[in-house]
């Protein structure tokens, strides 16, 4: 199995498996990076670090929606399910980007999660159309004034 090495500003030097690459359509804003490593945090952590390999400076705060918010879930039309080679018995991982904002506030991205397809390690980030999810779910932290 081939190593991938990483050499970033931020995250320093990674090494991981060829395997653990995830393929990812489409991170609004970011279209032109496609693969991706998903790095855990720490041990006790539920967040992980969701890292460019073609851009490693480049990298999201991810957490499994389930996590942050219960009762999510996930609308996923027939076009995304072919792009991420779903089929009836796969579980797609359901991971949403956090932001902190200049006052330190976190929120979560609950409108736009990034669906992986643990299976074949493709990830398209689908926009949930049906569903009234906020774009900057409050997770905690310093609150803006104002």
């Amino acid at each position: 199995m081939a190593e991938i090495i990483l050499e970033s500003r931020r995250f320093g030097r990674l090494e991981v498996g060829e395997d653990a690459l995830i393929t990812v359509e489409d991170i609004l804003g970011f279209e032109n990076l496609r693969r991706y490593i998903l790095v855990e945090h720490d041990g006790e952590s539920p967040f992980h670090w969701l890292i460019s390999v073609d851009e490693p400076d480049v990298g999201f705060v991810v957490v499994e929606a389930g996590k942050i918010f219960a009762g999510y879930e996930l609308d996923l039309g027939p076009a995304e399910a072919e792009a991420l080679e779903l089929r009836d018995d796969d579980r797609p991982a359901v991971l949403v980007i956090l932001s902190v904002s200049s006052g330190g506030q976190v929120t979560a991205n609950l409108k736009a999660p990034l669906v992986v397809n643990p299976r074949t390690r493709r990830g398209k980030q689908v926009v949930q159309q049906e569903r009234d999810y906020p774009l900057r779910y409050p997770l905690g932290g310093p609150r803006e004034e104002g």
